[in-house]
């Protein structure tokens, strides 16, 4: 089976391991090819495998050299399998750390396969109001508070003397006030101000515990 690939290309060499697949059902599948044949035409990458084979299923290599070729009717299967699916390239080892290589459109033979669509953040974010840009940042913030929030807590012996749904709710109330509330102290550090939002929740419900 051939597969022909249209792409975004930043740099002006190939260095492309194989293509990672995530079906529709959950599944992953790697695809590799014996042939490459492509053309870089400014940031443009025309690109066909010849001969592509079944590499990987959800991590377990499964190549056999015998049944693991993409041909005969088996191409058509892989039609069907790769409608919808989110697609991208794993990359060789001494591709520089920015290369990148984006997937625009992917045909088996002449039939184009419907793809997943690409989340596009700058057009996802202009689409939004100043109100809303704000309330996406705050929520992604408080997801990175409350880790951090789990951490601290996790060098603090009476937070040790806590259930696991005390702890979350704990991380969760002291982010929210840390985010939304700004209830910190710009003349103290990072950690210090985390630590000052969990220790009075954290030894108030230890001795609740403990009594």
């Amino acid at each position: 089976m051939n597969i022909t690939f249209k792409c975004k290309i930043n740099k002006d060499y190939i260095a492309i391991n194989s293509l990672s697949c995530r079906l529709k059902n959950g599944s992953e599948i790697i695809i590799d090819r014996d042939t490459t044949q492509y053309d870089i035409n400014d940031d443009m990458l025309t690109m066909t495998w010849k001969n592509t084979y079944l590499w990987g299923i959800d991590g377990n290599f499964v190549f056999d050299q015998g049944n693991s070729y993409l041909d005969g009717d088996s191409y058509k299967a892989a039609e069907k399998l790769l409608d919808g699916a989110k697609v991208w390239f794993n990359y060789e080892s001494e591709a520089d750390g920015d290369y990148k290589v984006t997937i625009e459109e992917m045909f088996i033979y002449d039939r184009k396969i419907k793809l997943a669509k690409r989340f596009e953040p700058e057009a996802f974010l202009e689409a939004l109001s100043a109100e809303e840009r704000d309330a996406v940042y705050r929520a992604l913030w408080k997801e990175h508070v409350v880790e951090d929030m789990y951490s601290e807590m996790d060098g603090m012996v009476m937070a040790d003397l806590l259930p696991d749904d005390e702890k979350a709710t704990i991380a969760d109330m002291a982010a929210e006030r840390y985010v939304y509330e700004g209830d910190y102290d710009c003349n103290l550090d990072y950690w210090t101000n985390i630590r000052n939002l969990l220790t009075d929740p954290v030894n108030e419900k230890a001795r609740e515990v403990l009594s």
